[in-house]
Parts: C-alpha cells; structure tokens; sequence
C-alpha cells in the first residue's frame, strides 16, 4: 500500500526539481550564448534600441520645452499684434504667420466691392442712404 505525500513533502519535492531546473538552464544558457556570435549581434542591436529609446526620450522632452516656450511667446506676440497671428504645429514645429480676424477682413472686402459697384448717383448719397438706414434702427 502506497503511503501518501503530504501537501508540504510535494511543494518541498517540486521545488526542488524547479531549482534543479533552474541550475542547469542557467548553465545551458551560458553555453549556448557564450560562443555564439549571432546571439551577440543581437544584444548588441538590443542593447543599441535601449540607448536610442533613452535619446528619443531626452528629445521629446527636450522638444516639448521648447514648443511650450514658443507657444506662450506666440501668445505675447498674437496679444501685440491685431493685424497678423502666429500658429505653431506643436509636433512639426512649423510656425505659421496669417491675416488675424481674417472672416472680419473679408465682409470688409466684400462691403468695399459692393459700394465701388453702385451706381454713381447711389454713391453721391451715400451719406443721406446710410444716415437713413441707421435711423431705422436707433
């Protein structure tokens, strides 16, 4: 009659056969890595990869300064400045400069053009039209 393992007899067994595992995997590994220049190569490309992620790293946040401080300097800037408007792409880095209220620019535009296309009579009362029309709402 076979007598049984206790629970901790059998954890204390596998354990056991783990670390025994374990030992010589550690060797194995040596061996089969030791030697092998391909093995090499590749913790070389590894080891390579690690430091460039540490570059990538440093310049992205090197790059996020400075497109911070840029982007509060073209708010300084935009602040001065009613007529143009700075825009910094945060990611691309370009810097772009426009008209500012350009929607505003073009009704004005677009009023201009409509009063030079009068007739020559309609634009010699211009003054009396607008008074008129003004008065209609005040």
């Amino acid at each position: 009659m076979a007598t049984q393992i206790r629970k901790f007899e059998q954890e204390a067994i596998v354990d056991t056969i783990i670390n025994t595992i374990e030992t010589t995997f550690k060797s194995k590994r040596q061996e089969l890595t030791e030697d092998d220049r391909g093995y090499a190569s590749m913790l070389s490309d590894a080891n390579r990869i690690k430091a460039l992620n540490k570059q990538i790293d440093e310049l992205t946040d090197l790059r996020n300064q400075i497109a911070t401080s840029v982007s509060e300097r073209t708010q300084e800037w935009n602040g001065a400045n009613s007529s143009y408007r700075l825009d910094l792409t945060r990611y691309s880095g370009v810097l772009k400069l426009d008209l500012a209220n350009q929607h505003k620019m073009k009704q004005d535009v677009t009023n201009r053009v409509a009063i030079a296309l009068l007739p020559k009579d309609a634009i010699e009362n211009m003054d009396t039209i607008i008074a008129n029309i003004a008065k209609e709402f005040v």
